[in-house]
Formats: structure tokens, sequence, C-alpha cells
């Protein structure tokens, strides 16, 4: 999943639950300093919290890394074995072609983003026009914006914005009332939830939290009127009044701002702050059951047959860095050694699985020129069964290291057209009005070393049809050259496998890692 998506994804389920808590334990508390920076930190949080790793009882497990999938889907059996319209060492190129590909549900998020942001600019310049066109009035700190038209009066930053007939009848009470968001910097508790609005456009929750952090600011607004000395019942009537008339800005303090109702039983309220606090503590479980969710573990995902995968990452001096970790594992002809100590196929399992904190530690096989195929396949085949990759290759008295193919920035390429169909040739004469209705499964490898030459080809798990792996072996031993692969800017050798299989009218070729 998109990084972005993912952080989206944990922000909106962080700040649906923690403002459904908030609504339930503290909204109608009459503790208006406390609600909003409470609001305001629910915010924050959800932003913080997916980016946080606490380990809470959590056990590290071996990730296993991403992997391309690649299949070709065949033809009849009166056909080759391999098609003729993909090439399968190619993965590189389709990587390649993927990561233009658009997103759809991207580009709806960024149009939605996109309309949010005009739409608030244009609120923004009618505001301005308004200041502009009307009277402007010096008082304390702040400007009086005085106009003709009959609206609502509001405050925008240190401007108060009110018509002629309020500023002749009501100056005292709209001014006390607008200073009072002015000097309490409602503004950028403002600015911070619409930008959040813009991000969270889909979440539900993030609109009833705008609505109630801006109902906290007329909670704090009025009662600071009502410090003031201000007729309560005088003040109620006004804001009645005032409570239709025309919304020009979401970023700005309305004196009208709804609900009426409920700012009026709030004025009338008593200060109950007996349970306030033991109530807050029930955020700190809240927050940690989040942490626990959302903490970056890793989760040891099932095997995936027939895939192929690409890693890049800095490996210098592969050997010596092994070695100096224990990542080595010794293939002699009498049996498996780790550290000079003989060990059984099941222990070497076991060790290599905790060597791979991460899943992406390497582990190199130290095998001897002479030493048999199926002893080394032996090995590999146990790892991999176990998810265990970043499996290299070491000849003793050799300095060269063999890569897994898909361990590499760039893959190797085959010269001669496609793979497959250079298979499709060498296989056809053998299959040709034989074996129509046989099934069989052989995977092979071999070695494409730093100067794009093919040895060591064989295969790794027979098909039980001697004949048929006998021209596996003789095609095998024929490869032409190829592209050889990079690492790091260099040319590297690398150890290929790959699989076929028949079952009546259907073959599939498909390449793996191992």
């Amino acid at each position: 999943m998109n990084p972005f998506f993912a952080w989206l994804i944990k922000s909106t389920v962080s700040l649906a639950l923690l403002y459904i808590l908030f609504r339930l334990a503290m909204r109608n508390d009459k503790t208006h300093v406390l609600n909003r920076f409470l609001l305001l930190g629910i915010l924050l949080v959800s932003s913080f919290i997916p980016f946080l790793d606490f380990q809470f009882f959590y056990e590290e497990v071996p990730l296993k890394q991403v992997e391309v999938f690649r299949e070709f889907v065949s033809t009849p059996l009166s056909t080759p074995v391999f098609t003729s319209d993909a090439a399968v060492p190619e993965i590189q190129q389709v990587q390649e072609a993927n990561s233009f590909s658009i997103n759809p549900y991207l580009v709806f998020y960024i149009s939605v983003i996109l309309f949010l942001l005009v739409r608030l600019l244009i609120s923004i310049v009618r505001v301005i026009q308004i200041i502009r066109q009307a009277e402007k009035r010096k008082f304390s700190k702040i400007v009086l914006a005085i106009v003709k038209d009959l609206i609502q009066p509001f405050s925008f930053f240190n401007k108060i914005i009110l018509s002629e007939k309020d500023f002749t009848e009501n100056k005292d009470i709209v001014v006390a009332h607008e200073h009072a968001h002015i000097k309490q910097v409602h503004a950028i508790d403002l600015v911070v939830c619409e930008l959040f609005t813009v991000l969270h456009f889909f979440n539900p929750f993030m609109w009833l939290l705008r609505r109630d952090l801006k109902l906290v600011h007329e909670y704090q607004a009025d009662q600071a009127v009502l410090n003031n000395g201000i007729d309560a019942k005088k003040y109620q009537l006004l804001v009645l009044e005032k409570s239709v008339g025309e919304r020009r800005f979401a970023m700005a303090n309305h004196f009208a701002q709804k609900p009426i109702l409920k700012r009026i039983k709030m004025m009338k309220k008593k200060n109950l702050n007996r349970w306030t606090w033991i109530k807050l503590l029930l955020f700190i479980p809240l927050s940690i059951m989040l942490l626990m969710a959302f903490s970056k573990t890793n989760v040891k995902l099932p095997a995936i047959e027939n895939v192929a995968e690409q890693i890049v990452e800095p490996i210098n001096n592969v050997q010596s860095q092994n070695a100096q970790t224990g990542f080595v594992i010794e293939i002699k002809n009498d049996g498996n050694y780790i550290n000079d100590e003989l060990c059984s196929l099941d222990e070497v399992v076991k060790k290599a699985r905790t060597w791979q904190k991460t899943g992406k530690e390497d582990i190199l096989l130290v095998t001897d020129s002479q030493l048999s195929y199926i002893q080394v396949n032996e090995v590999r085949n146990a790892l991999e069964d176990a998810d265990i990759y970043h499996v290299n290759q070491q000849i003793v008295g050799s300095d060269e290291i063999i890569y897994p193919h898909g361990d590499v920035s760039k893959l190797a390429k085959f010269k001669q057209d496609s793979w497959d169909n250079w298979m499709n040739k060498q296989l056809a004469p053998f299959f040709k009005g034989k074996y129509k209705e046989q099934e069989y499964k052989v995977k092979y490898g071999f070695v494409i070393d730093k100067n794009g030459k093919v040895s060591n080809g064989h295969i790794m798990k027979s098909s039980n049809i001697p004949e048929l792996d006998a021209e596996y072996e003789r095609i095998l031993s024929e490869i032409p050259d190829w592209q050889p692969s990079v690492k790091n800017g260099k040319t590297v050798s690398v150890f290929w496998t790959f699989s076929a299989s028949q079952k009546l009218v259907t073959v599939t070729n498909v390449v793996e890692k191992k």
C-alpha cells in the first residue's frame, strides 16, 4: 500500500476513536480551555501515532520481502511448452512500466483536496475584499471594519467585521465577544483545523470535531463577555437575534455561531469539575491501544510460490561481513557446518532463521567446486521452504559472490530473442507427438557470471520423466550468453531458477526467486 494512504487510514482510525471518547466523556463539561486543547491534541496525536513504533508484547518475526509476480499462460499441448509473447527474465522492464501507472483513488483524493483549497482561497479573497471596502477604526490593538451591509459580526485574525447597525446599537457586546476570539488566538486553531479537514474530508468525525472546536471557541467568548459584566439576558437575546445570517468564511469566528441553544445552556451551566480529570485518564489506555495496533512489528507472510523478487541494497565484501556476523554455512562432502560445527539440515534452518531478524540479512553458502549440485540444492530448498531468502553462494578459493537473481539492481537479459521463445525452439522437437496427456513439473537453475557466461545448469527438481530430464540437461549445457546482472553499478554473477509445468492442455512457465 502507498505509505501516505497507510498513514491516512491509521490517522483516520485514531482520530475517530479519540473523538468518540471525547464526545462521550468531555463534550458537555464546562472545561472550555481543556476541551479546546483536547480537540487540538486529538488532531496532532492522530497524525503522529502512525509514525510511532513501540513494541508491546510482540515477538519480532522475519518479514518476507516484497515480491513481484510474473505468470505466463500457455497454449495446448500440441504447441511448444513455452509461450512466445513475453520474455521471462525481463521483470525489470515490467516493474518500470508499472511504476508509471495512474492510481485513480489518488487522482480523486488530490482532486477533492484541490477543490477544497480553491474554495477556501475564494472565501479568504471575499473576506479581504469586504475588509478593504469597509470603514476602518482603531480600537485598542485591533481594527474595526464597519460595513453597510447587514451581516453577522465576525472576527478575522486581528480584525472585527460588523455592520453599521451593530456598531451603533450593539458595539460593546459585539466587540467584547469578537475581541475574546482575537485575544485567545482562536484563528490559529481554525487554520490547523481547516488543514486537517482538507486532508480528512472523507472522515465524518473530522467534520464533527471541526464543529465542536468552533463551538468551544464560542463558549469561551461567551464566558469572556459575561465575565466583563454584560447582562446575561441581554446578551442571550442578542445571540438569538443574530442566529440567522450569512456565514462568509470558514476560518472566521462568527458572533452567532450555531447551535444557539447549546450556547445558552452552557452560559447557565455551573462549573462541575469533579470527574473531569478522571475522565481525562480514559485517553491514556486508548492511546496505548492505538500504539499497539499501529506498532511496526514484522509479520511473517505465507510463502508464495512461483514468484520473482528484486531487492536492492548496498553490500560490500559480503563474505567478510557475513563471516563477522556468523551468517556462513559451509557445505562439505560430509555435511553442513556452521562455525566448524557439523549441523543437521534442521539445525541449519533454525540457525539461519535466527540470523534473519528483519528478513534481509544475507546468508552465505561456502561450497567446494567439486561438490554435488544435489547437496547444495538440498540446503537451498530447505531454506526456501522456511521462507529464508538472500542466500548467496561462494566457491572456496574464489572471491566472487553468486547472488540470487532477484537481489540485484538490474536483471540479466537473454541476448537471443526471449528466453521462453528460445526454450520453445529447443523443446519443440522433443514434445512433437509425445506425452500428449503427460503431467510433469520441473525446476532448473544455472549461474550467469559477471561476463554473461552460463554455467552449472542443472535440474533442481526432477520431472520424474527420465527422457525429459535428459533433454533439459542437454539444453542447460548449451545456453548462449546473457547480458550480465548489475548490482551497485557493477556486473555480478547470479544464480537463476525457473519452473516449468505441464498438465493436460495447460502449460505454465513461471520465474521463481529462491
